[in-house]
């Protein structure tokens, strides 16, 4: 009885692998299941959708404070709900890998930030980032560009729109030509991140809003409205900083 026992449970032993490893492969190269998930992709992650604002923003605090080894939103504590955007935005254009370490390009837009180099560095950075769009944009419709996005994302999001003025800005900025409705769309998000960032030096030292003169200036004396600073006419808002001068 033993001895039929075990011949039975050895009969059981050998059949049963190879019953379990014909189904595992039948499943697993089945061409229907496989067409199956081939048409259900996993969503792309959204490219950056913060404002240029928060862009330069977050380019500003890195070069000022050296590149990390590793970026999380930990980094921006000065822009609290908009840090844990900045990576996930930073990760869909491939500046940021998974877990978080600054790819090439990124380390060299935060090089070129505020530099004569950021043009150039653009037009080589821009389309590796948005390769799903096509290099000549110059007849993109509003529709156009919605289209590629929500296409290339595999969803439509509320954010699409803000994605779709980011990236407006930085052709803008890299010379890209554009239709009337979409370089004005992106010169109001150029001009107020750049009037954010020459307050932003005023504020902290690094910039004057005009030239210093041998007379303090008092509440008496008359503030002009604009000054040249780089060969631009900058509008002077903030009498206190006049003031300390």
């Amino acid at each position: 009885m033993d001895q039929n026992m075990t011949k039975e449970g050895k009969a059981v032993i050998e059949d049963f692998p190879v019953s379990v490893t014909e189904t595992v492969f039948t499943n697993f190269t089945d061409p229907d299941i496989n067409d199956g998930m081939l048409e259900s992709p996993a969503p792309t992650k959204p490219p950056f959708y913060g404002s240029y604002v928060v862009f330069f923003k977050a380019l500003r605090g890195l070069k000022k404070n050296a590149m990390p080894r590793r970026i999380s939103s930990a980094i921006f504590t000065d822009l609290h709900d908009e840090a844990s955007r900045i990576v996930a935005g930073f990760t869909g254009l491939g500046w940021l890998d998974d877990v978080g370490f600054p790819q090439s390009d990124l380390i060299r837009l935060v090089e070129a930030f505020d530099t004569p180099n950021w043009k150039s560095t653009l037009i080589e950075v821009v389309p590796r980032s948005y390769s799903f769009l096509p290099r000549n944009v110059e007849d993109f419709s509003r529709d156009d560009f919605d289209k590629a996005f929500k296409d290339y994302i595999g969803r439509d999001l509320s954010s699409t729109r803000n994605s779709i003025t980011f990236f407006l800005c930085l052709a803008y900025e890299a010379g890209y030509t554009l239709t009337d409705e979409m370089v004005r769309r992106a010169t109001r998000g150029v001009a107020e991140a750049k009037k954010w960032l020459q307050m932003d030096k005023y504020e902290s030292g690094e910039a004057v809003p005009f030239e210093r003169v041998a007379t303090k200036v008092t509440d008496e004396t008359e503030v002009p409205d604009t000054v040249e600073m780089e060969g631009r006419q900058v509008l002077v808002k903030n009498r206190d900083l006049a003031m300390g001068l």
